[in-house]
């Protein structure tokens, strides 16, 4: 069974500043799709996806495993998702991957995905959605205060998201497949 504290800690880290930030660059995380609901009407099912918005960015963080609920909590939230500035697959598992056809975003949307990705059978390419894919093996900033860990083996391969806040660093894993310390071991600086 998934206990909910511990995944919570895996995912969501806050580390002492590793960069200065300045004040006005709040981290803002909402959650998409989740097996426990955040909001009544939101629906929920096993998988992950999430929303960060800092640093003038908005970054979607993984994509749930259902394109009906994850178009639902979309709409439900009032997601804008024209507003994506790229998203990030943390692995290749359906639940954290298969209810991207629902999301559909700006041609040529940067999509960051660990080495050997493969997206699960019956998924058009990434391409076809109008994402670009472009992939992960070293820690790479993708945007000023956001970058993305190197590729970590689980196995599958995973990448991680962090984000510079006035708090700290703020670290999103996916299922933290290779191990939360290790993770934290090797956020990008």
């Amino acid at each position: 069974t998934r206990l909910l504290a511990p995944w919570l800690a895996a995912s969501l880290a806050i580390l002492a500043p590793a960069h200065a930030a300045a004040p006005e660059s709040r981290v803002r995380i909402t959650i998409l799709y989740d097996n426990t609901p955040g909001l009544a009407a939101t629906q929920a099912a096993w998988g992950f996806s999430c929303l960060a918005e800092a640093h003038g960015k908005t970054v979607l963080f993984d994509a749930g495993g259902s394109p009906p609920l994850m178009r639902h909590n979309l709409s439900l939230l009032r997601i804008d998702t024209s507003k994506i500035d790229a998203v990030v697959f943390s692995h290749q598992h359906g639940d954290h991957t298969a209810g991207i056809p629902a999301v559909p975003v700006p041609p040529g949307t940067p999509a960051f995905i660990p080495e050997d990705f493969q997206l699960p059978k019956g998924l058009p390419p990434l391409s076809d959605l109008g994402l670009r894919p472009i992939a992960v093996t070293d820690s790479t900033e993708i945007f000023p205060g956001i970058r993305i860990g190197d590729t970590l083996h689980g196995p599958p391969p995973e990448i991680s998201l962090a984000i510079d806040s006035p708090e700290g660093l703020v670290v999103i894993t996916g299922c933290a497949h290779p191990g939360i310390v290790a993770i934290l071991q090797h956020r990008p600086e």
